[in-house]
């Protein structure tokens, strides 16, 4: 994953007119500089993904939550809108990825997005991360929940190393994967490729 404050011309005209989540960088580690920009961008939706931590404040020990990839963030428009709020913050930029020798900025479907939010948004249970190399994404099953906590969100059910049982497992690809708690199997349903 590369990082980029501008997109080339040849990159902006391959955009349509949609809205998309695309993936963004922020070059500060002042995680509240971050959040204010977040809650600033009126007219974009935006993700911050999130997990607690122990941290040690003068010899306090307290549990709070910080980014959970750090340095990264989502945001929902359309590209022009998206590019021209990015353009007005010093700290930002699209990631990107090189496709077919082109650097392109990050996108994320809507399906695999929501689906990730929503089990990203349980960082009260107890979830395991992985970056996506960590992990055979092509030896799972695409499934989706019907039932519980996790109703609706689409992913892959996973043996991992270390754990008990498969896991469904959320992923964005090149960015993060979260696997969850077991899920009862009466909650799984099997669904395509093409479904997920």
């Amino acid at each position: 994953m590369e990082h980029s404050s501008g997109i080339s011309k040849a990159e902006k005209t391959m955009h349509d007119a949609g809205e998309h989540w695309y993936v963004m960088n922020s070059y500060t580690k002042v995680d509240s500089c971050v959040d204010a920009v977040l809650n600033s961008c009126h007219g974009l939706r935006s993700y911050m993904p999130k997990r607690y931590a122990v941290r040690n404040y003068y010899g306090r020990v307290k549990r709070v939550l910080i980014p959970l990839i750090p340095q990264t963030f989502f945001l929902r428009g359309t590209y022009e809108a998206v590019e021209a709020f990015q353009k007005d913050i010093s700290f930002i930029g699209f990631a990107t990825t090189q496709i077919d020798g082109r650097r392109t900025s990050m996108k994320v479907p809507d399906g695999q997005m929501e689906s990730f939010m929503r089990v990203a948004d349980h960082y009260e249970e107890d979830l395991t991360y992985y970056q996506p190399s960590e992990i055979q994404l092509h030896k799972g099953e695409y499934v989706k929940v019907v039932g519980g906590s996790y109703d609706g969100v689409t992913g892959m059910m996973l043996r991992l190393k270390g754990k008990r049982g498969k896991r469904l497992v959320a992923c964005i690809p090149q960015i993060m994967a979260i696997a969850t708690t077991l899920i009862e199997p009466e909650y799984i349903q099997r669904i395509s490729k093409e479904e997920y």
